[in-house]
């Protein structure tokens, strides 16, 4: 199926100019909700991670345990970086129920959150991207090394613990109304307790004992967990620190090239930022992004369709170069 090249302005978090008030809810029961998901979603699969390597130094580590902990590892950033960013939060391409369903499942499984507070969260850093308002700027304590590097730690991971939650409708009210999103969303825990149980259980399969289990849930469970989470995390906080800034935004995205991997493309965070309704992260043939090529893959199989992208002479000129 062809791509469908887009010719619409990049545009910010789709809402009406409403009073400050409205755009995030502060209620105790959600921030109380916020610091339970950090400590079971990040601080115990961080633990997790550091337990998981003298557990595989006793299990060992067998070439099918590695595989699934690859498979494992696309799938949840596929779901992540083509599923809640580049679909549900920019609408970067159309698909069908299953493929959205599928997508649902396969980015709770990364444990980000549930779609809908996933997408708000991001409209609304796009609509305050690195003003006081954005909820993951690394810019928040100023310049200067000390403040830089607090900066860091905060936009990677401690901004989680708690923050003005972006109100779902008027961020995501398409996807509130959407039947099938917020069934699957209700179930989010039970996709990512499957996302630790399904490795573990292949691996059990695969050895037939206990050290097989316990290999598959370290590896293909909490390493491949963390690793999809920084992987995502990086692109909030280096992604605005450090690289190029082709197009001068009224933000400090950036172009980060040793990042493309772990975020299948992601890290062409400024070109994001100033296209972001492009499926499309690459503009230029030596940016890699394999996020794009599984979608552009879907559209010839006939999953997805209305395939957003920006025409090469609609680009404008970037002040500079584009480089890593």
């Amino acid at each position: 199926m062809l791509l469908v090249e887009q010719e619409a302005e990049a545009r910010p978090a789709e809402s009406p100019a409403r009073p400050m008030a409205l755009k995030v809810v502060e209620f105790p029961t959600i921030h109380a909700m916020q610091k339970r998901h950090f400590f079971f979603l990040d601080v115990i699969p961080f633990l997790g991670f550091l337990a998981a390597f003298p557990l595989l130094a006793r299990t060992g580590i067998t070439a099918f345990d590695w595989s699934v902990f690859v498979v494992m590892w696309f799938l949840t950033t596929v779901g992540i970086e083509i599923g809640y960013h580049r679909y549900f939060s920019h609408a970067a391409f159309k698909t069908s129920q299953a493929m959205k369903g599928l997508l649902t499942v396969l980015a709770s499984v990364g444990g980000q959150g549930p779609v809908i507070s996933w997408a708000a969260t991001h409209r609304h850093h796009h609509e305050f991207s690195d003003k006081p308002e954005d909820s993951h700027s690394p810019h928040r304590y100023g310049p200067g090394f000390v403040a830089q590097v607090k900066g860091f730690f905060f936009s990677q991971i401690f901004w989680k613990r708690s923050y003005p939650f972006p109100n779902p409708g008027l961020y995501a009210k398409g996807l509130i109304t959407d039947p099938l999103v917020t069934r699957l969303s209700k179930q989010y825990y039970v996709w990512v307790l499957l996302g630790l149980l399904v490795p573990a259980l292949l691996s059990f399969g695969h050895r037939g004992d206990l050290r097989g289990f316990l290999a598959g849930l370290a590896l293909g469970g909490f390493i491949r967990l963390f690793a999809c989470q920084q992987g995502t995390f990086l692109i909030n906080s280096l992604c605005h620190m450090f690289g190029s800034q082709p197009y001068k935004k009224r933000d400090a995205s950036r172009n980060n090239f040793w990042f493309f991997l772990p975020s299948l493309g992601g890290s062409w965070h400024n070109n994001h930022h100033a296209f972001p309704f492009s499926a499309n992260n690459a503009l230029h043939w030596w940016q890699l992004d394999p996020a794009y090529w599984v979608i552009a893959l879907w559209a010839k199989l006939g999953l997805v369709w209305d395939v957003r992208t920006v025409k090469r002479e609609l680009r404008p000129m970037p002040a500079r170069r584009m480089g890593s």
